[in-house]
Formats: C-alpha cells, structure tokens, sequence
C-alpha cells in the first residue's frame, strides 16, 4: 500500500486568457469541483489573466498574473505560458494542468490522474477535411515531428485534467526544432508520445458544445468521472446542473 511518505508534492494549475463569455463563472465551478472531488493537492495556482475579480488569494489558491504571451497563434502562446509555469519555482515539480472548463465528478487522487487520450493525430487530421486552420496545422507538425522520431500518434488533447512534470516539459524544446514551436504543436500529444506515455482511452465525447435539454445534458454525462464544455455548450441549464452540482461558495471566492 502506497505509504504518504512515497505520494509527490502535487499542485493544481489553471492557465488563464480571460476570453469567458459568462465572467469566468465557469472557474468557479471547476475549482469547486477540484476542492469537493480532488485528493492529495498542495496548492492551486493561477496564471495568466487576473482572475481576482472573481478568486481571491488564499492560503490554498495563488494568482501569478502574467503579461499576454507572445505568437503567431493560441497554440505557440499557450506553450509558452505553459513554459512559465514550469519555470516558477512555486508550482510542483509535477502538477495537474486543468481547463476552467473541465469539471470532476469523483474522488480522484492527485497522484494518479490518468493520461487521457482519442484516437490519434493521423485520424484527427483527417477529420478536419482539407481545412487550413491552427488546429490542423498544430496537429501536422506534431506528427511530422512524431513520425521523424519514430514515436506513437496517439491524440491526448482531449477535455480533461493532465499530469506534467516541469523538466520533461521544458525538455521538449530541447529535444526539437524550435522552428516548430514557432508555428504551433499540439503539445499534450507531443508531451505523452515523445515519453512513451502509457494513456488510458476514452471517447471523445465528454466536451458539451451545444444547447441540450437538462435531461440530454445528464444522459451525455453519464457516469463520467469529469465533463468538459465549449463556450457554445455553457449555457443556462449547464450553469444551473454546475450549480445544483457544486452549489456550496468556497472561501476563495469573491
């Protein structure tokens, strides 16, 4: 049996744009969700935009706002806020990366988050029909880098909490081309495949992104152990299930 001596120091991390359509009410509830269903954490912090307005600091929770990172697309700056994180000597050495938009629904263990992941690059390529987006093009370069180094394609930026440890993150752009960075990486995908990560497969269908009756809502849920939702999928009977879910105000909030 797992002794607490042998448990890691793990903290929870949000990175932050400040793009909410519904004033960030979605972080509430994700962060009530993490502090009723979340085990073995340290501390949670915040970076990115200033989110004061709506958390407090705390004992438990930290703001480190951070000035907008700078790129070509939302892929290249995110990475970089990402690389922040990791440089800050306050956050863990390992950490749970989870969107404002994802919400737990069971006991979960710190330790033990699983590596998620959908399918795969090859596939989720060919899903998008010859467009030309960000998106296709972050998943063309990962797998052109993948292929190069002989490595899986499995997709892993689903909607879900994800594990990282700081020096294998910062480690990728030692390991490749900076000129890809640059353009984009889709970099869940490119973090897991490049470490030979063991995932867990789940369908890619635990992210709400459209209007849905109370009773659809909680059908597509399920038993899930966490949902995610898109901006088009936070409406009014998604807050209100969040609320019935998670109505009780933590300390952190304003």
């Amino acid at each position: 049996m797992e002794t607490e001596k042998s448990k890691k120091i793990v903290d929870v991390v949000y990175i932050m744009d400040n793009r909410s359509k519904r004033a960030n009410i979605e972080l509430l509830f994700s962060l009530r969700s993490v502090k009723r269903h979340l085990k073995n954490y340290r501390k949670i912090h915040i970076f990115g935009s200033d989110m004061t307005s709506v958390i407090k600091n705390t004992a438990t929770v930290k703001h480190h706002y951070t000035p907008p990172t700078e790129g070509i697309n939302h892929q290249v700056r995110k990475h970089k806020l990402i690389d922040i994180v990791c440089k800050n000597e306050d956050v863990s050495d390992d950490f749970i990366l989870i969107s404002d938009d994802c919400f737990l629904l069971e006991a979960q263990d710190a330790n033990k988050i699983p590596l998620y992941y959908s399918g795969t690059l090859t596939e989720r390529i060919a899903g998008f029909r010859n467009q030309v987006s960000v998106s296709v093009l972050g998943l063309t370069n990962t797998l052109k880098i993948l292929k190069l180094e002989k490595k899986n394609d499995k997709y892993y930026n689903v909607h879900a909490p994800f594990a990282i440890n700081k020096k294998k993150f910062l480690g990728l752009r030692d390991t490749y081309y900076v000129e890809h960075f640059e353009s984009g990486l889709i970099y869940k995908s490119l973090y897991c495949n490049s470490y030979n990560k063991r995932g867990r497969h789940i369908p890619n269908k635990l992210i709400i992104n459209r209007r849905s009756t109370r009773e659809g809502l909680e059908a597509k849920i399920g038993k899930a152990t966490f949902f995610a939702v898109s901006d088009s999928g936070l409406t009014d009977i998604v807050i209100q299930y969040l609320n019935d879910t998670f109505p009780k105000k933590q300390s952190w909030e304003k």
